[in-house]
């Protein structure tokens, strides 16, 4: 059998990409598996992967809820702080004439409409700094990171596993190393791609909606150049009727242009849209490189048996991988044998 049929017989044996490929399902994949893909059907049987699957599903429920909390105060703090700037910069101009007749006899506690907008407005800033508090206090960012690594880790371990273990072939089965490669061409390579190519494009998107939120302010401060200009002219004698107004004008779209500045800034800093859109497509670009440079070669050293040449590969594309996860899991759990680890490279030389 030449390297073409066998690499064709292993693909065909694995099977084709699906959207559902990112989930670690080692089982139910060897129960698709033809008969021939033998090898492989019994790597992924083993009862030493689900060890590693509870450790990944444990830490991504656990990334997963520390993200949502993450992001629901991290809103509710940025939402808080622009309302109570908008009832701030909506005061400075004499609103209150406009509202006296309608919403004093109605507020409760005989309270005139200011007195509420300023309580209004105190709670409002009072529940940013409790949520602030809460952020720095709880770590819900940390923990999400952290948690996130150590589920993509174990996904990389679980790849790891399998590609290490050593099963005979049995006849009228194909050799068990190109089952082994085409397994994480699909399942890692290709999925992990395809993840940041659309993981990236909308981070590019969602960094496009706060350029958007740039140009919104940038007319708020083109307003209030305007309004500055007019308060200018009426010092000469031009349009003196538009004195007052002119002052009050270029603070409220001074104040406002600067609060819509800041939930822009803290949105994209909390979301990390520029920064992911970037990263991902910088790692997208290299695992995009590796499988166009690399897995044919790859393929030709697994049909001839060459472990060592493939795993080589395996760990480019795990490198690209684990690279913006493993700041976030410490050394210990990623080597939790490390003196084991030396002792047998000192007994291998």
């Amino acid at each position: 059998m030449t390297v073409s049929d066998l690499t064709k017989q292993a693909i065909d044996a694995v099977g084709t990409n699906a959207s559902s490929d990112w989930l670690l399902q080692p089982e139910q994949h060897a129960k698709s598996l033809p008969d021939h893909a033998g090898p492989l059907k019994r790597i992924l049987e083993q009862e030493s992967l689900k060890g590693i699957i509870s450790r990944f599903k444990k830490a991504d429920v656990s990334a997963v809820r520390q993200q949502v909390r993450y992001k629901r105060a991290g809103r509710v703090g940025i939402w808080t702080r622009f309302i109570s700037i908008l009832i701030g910069a909506a005061f400075i101009f004499p609103f209150e004439n406009l509202f006296a007749d309608w919403a004093g006899p109605s507020l409760p506690f005989g309270l005139e409409f200011t007195q509420a907008a300023f309580l209004l407005q105190l709670f409002l800033l009072g529940l940013a700094f409790l949520t602030a508090q809460w952020l720095a206090y709880f770590r819900p960012f940390d923990k999400w990171m952290e948690a996130r690594a150590k589920a993509e880790i174990a996904r990389i371990d679980l790849f790891n596993n399998v590609l290490d273990s050593n099963e005979a072939s049995r006849p009228g089965e194909l050799p068990v190393l190109p089952l082994q490669l085409e397994y994480f061409r699909r399942y890692l390579l290709d999925m992990e791609t395809s993840y940041y190519k659309g993981r990236g494009e909308e981070h590019s998107k969602a960094a496009g909606r706060s350029k958007l939120w740039m140009l919104v302010r940038n007319l708020l401060i083109a307003a209030a150049a305007l309004t500055l200009l007019y308060g200018l002219a009426a010092i000469f004698g031009i349009f003196p009727w538009i004195d007052e107004l002119s002052r009050k004008g270029f603070i409220a779209s001074a104040t406002v242009a600067s609060a819509i500045y800041g939930v822009m800034y803290d949105i994209s800093l909390m979301d990390m849209n520029e920064r992911n859109a970037a990263r991902y497509r910088s790692t997208f670009d290299n695992l995009v490189y590796l499988r166009n440079a690399g897995l044919d070669q790859a393929r030709k050293l697994a049909a001839n048996g060459h472990k060592n040449g493939v795993r080589h590969f395996s760990r480019l594309v795990n490198d690209q991988i684990s690279s913006e996860h493993r700041e976030w899991v410490a050394l210990k759990d990623l080597m939790p044998k490390l003196n084991q680890s030396l002792l047998n490279f000192e007994s291998a030389t």
